[in-house]
């Protein structure tokens, strides 16, 4: 049901395992769950990453809280950017040479596109407007996204 999130081949790159996925229970009531896939391609590495913060609101607030800094500097870079009309984080490391996007779709997934080596934002974005996120947007509440 989820394959279309982590597919086999993805623009190019090709998946290095299986999808994993995991619950993780977080005490007190909270609780999330992750999918994730590993790519690479040429000399090139690709993660996909679905987090279902449906039961960790702080993990959301942090995502809000990281939206509101803004930094553009040869270190780093930092932005708040939209990625198929929902709100995402794109952010760049110059020692890592990594950029990642995370994308908050409906509120409650959080997905991040991780590549290295890049040297800026725009390769992780662009791949991100790639992702079938609408697959996201037609779960119930009650459907949770790790493989188990």
């Amino acid at each position: 049901m989820f394959l279309p999130l982590v597919p086999s081949t993805f623009e190019g790159f090709k998946a290095k395992t299986q999808p994993e996925g995991k619950d993780i229970d977080l005490g007190e009531g909270a609780a999330l769950s992750i999918l994730k896939r590993a790519y690479f391609k040429t000399s090139t590495a690709l993660e996909i990453e679905i987090v279902d913060t449906e039961q960790a609101k702080p993990l959301r607030t942090l995502f809000e809280k990281t939206r509101e800094l803004d930094r553009d500097t040869d270190a780093a870079v930092i932005k708040a950017v939209k990625v198929q009309g929902h709100k995402a984080v794109a952010q760049w490391n110059s020692t890592s040479k990594a950029a990642r996007v995370t994308v908050l779709v409906d509120g409650r997934y959080l997905v991040n596109l991780s590549v290295r080596p890049t040297d800026d934002i725009a390769s992780s974005v662009s791949l991100a407007e790639k992702l079938e996120l609408s697959e996201l947007t037609k779960l119930a509440a009650d459907n949770e996204i790790a493989a188990h």
